[in-house]
């Protein structure tokens, strides 16, 4: 899901420029916006999924990034996109979360090589 976003990124922000005028700043706001949301999205879903369990944490994540993607798209504004491509962030930071539960179970030596074949 994180790798999709990024790479949406610079077509959601070029489209959404021309369709609304956007300045450079403008655009690379949406960019920002959504790395500003993973960064407290990580933050948040580390302590949630101590305490509730990596499933739900991984679940309610993922709905986050599909509900808040599915908003962007239908967003009336500028402003619209930044708070929802914010969620989408805040989403995504719950999305790593299977690495961490993938890495606990791997022997060391092939833990690396397996979690960059996922990602």
């Amino acid at each position: 899901a994180d790798s999709l976003e990024v790479n949406l990124l610079s077509f959601l922000s070029t489209c959404a420029g021309d369709e609304w005028h956007l300045s450079d700043t403008q655009k690379a706001t949406i960019t920002g916006s959504v790395f500003l949301g993973v960064l407290f999205g990580t933050i948040f879903w580390g302590e949630f999924s101590a305490r509730y369990g990596r499933k739900l944490t991984f679940i309610v994540g993922c709905s986050l990034v599909a509900i808040s993607g599915v908003l962007s798209g239908l967003s009336p504004s500028y402003y619209w996109l930044l708070l929802f491509r914010s969620i989408v962030g805040f989403g995504v930071g719950g999305a790593y979360v299977p690495f961490d539960l993938l890495a606990e179970f791997l022997p060391p030596s092939h833990r690396g090589k397996f979690l960059i074949y996922i990602e």
